[in-house]
């Protein structure tokens, strides 16, 4: 469906209206496209340690969502996963504006 909307009738209030109503339209379908990715291409783009990329898949933690739903404390259980892994995990999260479960 396309609409047409002639910007130079509306309200300053409209504009806005319309501009949040597409922002929020937009992260929503970015944030969905970023939950997909396949987490060994982004691991291996941002250059994340073997070892953390081989627990990972040892795992089955194939997507940025499957990352995103883990709580620390169970990466922190995996055997071999340290402090290091961890806040290269944290950051590859945060670069995306991800961030590990709640506990």
């Amino acid at each position: 469906m396309n609409i047409s909307i002639n910007l130079d009738q509306l309200s300053d209030e409209e504009h806005f209206r319309i501009y949040t109503f597409l922002k929020l339209k937009f992260d929503a379908v970015e944030r969905e496209k970023i939950l997909l990715m396949d987490l060994h291409h982004v691991l291996v783009r941002q250059e994340m340690d073997t070892r953390v990329i081989n627990l990972l898949k040892s795992r089955r933690i194939g997507t940025m969502q499957d990352l995103a739903s883990c709580q620390r404390s169970s990466l922190e259980r995996i055997n071999g996963m340290g402090p290091r892994g961890l806040r290269q995990i944290a950051r590859l999260l945060h670069n995306y504006g991800l961030q590990l479960a709640e506990e």
